[in-house]
């Protein structure tokens, strides 16, 4: 249905090392993709500032990505409402409402937030392609 041809290997927010093995597969990157082949300017320049702070980058330095951008949320919310401590109005203001990070959210009327990903091909043990996957719309 998404065009794509290659294997799956492993599930949302792992290393995709299980498909090592095959000639081509492909693994979704929970978050934003953290290597060398990434290209979007504002995930490479996120990358140097965290490799400058916190030493050597690994294959799960993306999980930072899900701290980084819940506190931008939050903070921009805070901002709107003009209020640090009536968290009401603060989680209010999140609702139904979409937040551009390092990855696209929204957070419906619930409350419950979804959250845009990349999909990452590899051939022969290398990435050959980063590609972003899109949040639906309603």
């Amino acid at each position: 249905e998404l065009g794509i041809k290659a294997k799956f290997a492993d599930t949302a927010g792992v290393s995709g090392s299980a498909g090592e093995g095959l000639p081509e597969f492909a693994y979704p990157a929970w978050t934003r993709f953290i290597g060398e082949q990434q290209k979007d300017p504002k995930v490479v320049a996120y990358m140097q500032a965290l490799e400058k702070i916190a030493g050597k980058l690994n294959p799960s330095s993306f999980w930072s990505v899900t701290q980084y951008d819940a506190m931008g949320m939050v903070a921009k919310a805070m901002e709107t409402t003009g209020s640090v401590t009536d968290l009401k109005t603060v989680a209010q203001a999140m609702r139904n409402h979409t937040y551009s990070g390092l990855v696209a959210w929204q957070v419906d009327d619930k409350g419950l937030a979804r959250q845009s990903m990349e999909g990452v091909y590899m051939k022969a043990g290398a990435v050959v392609e980063v590609r972003p996957i899109t949040i639906p719309t309603k």
